[in-house]
């Protein structure tokens, strides 16, 4: 198997929600594990199931009304963007500083609504996980 055949065979599996677990096994088994790479580091568990979690997070926050979006990218920093104050927020959005902090509000429900926190709770128990195993060495 070729790395490029490799590559359209992991980029498939992951499309349908093959477990990251598969992937990688898949990915050693091929004899092509050194070769493969993703942004110049070889592909591991972690990363599979962080990039997951990331376009899990977009697709929540993509259904967001535009402000508290906007609120929550600069907020947190999120897709390449500085983290922002509430201040830097309100001036950046030209609003006011009470509707950055009510729509960072608003947001941050909807993330807790048992519909998404249902899609992102895998991902959280895992981090949690590999976090308490981190704290334990």
């Amino acid at each position: 198997m070729s790395k490029i055949e490799l590559e359209n065979m992991v980029n498939e599996l992951y499309d349908k929600g093959t477990p990251p677990e598969v992937i990688q096994d898949l990915i050693k088994s091929s004899g092509l594990e050194e070769d493969y790479d993703v942004v110049g580091e070889n592909v591991t568990e972690e990363q599979v199931f962080t990039k997951e979690m990331q376009e899990e997070v977009r697709e929540i926050i993509d259904e967001f009304p535009e402000l508290e979006k906007q609120v929550i990218i600069y907020r947190f920093g999120l897709y390449g963007n500085d983290r922002l104050s509430r201040n830097e927020i309100a001036k950046k959005l030209n609003t006011t500083l009470e509707r950055v902090r009510n729509a960072e509000e608003r947001a941050i429900k909807r993330f807790k609504h048992p519909k998404n926190y249902r899609r992102i709770r895998d991902y959280l128990s895992g981090n949690e996980k590999t976090y308490q195993a981190e704290k334990t060495k």
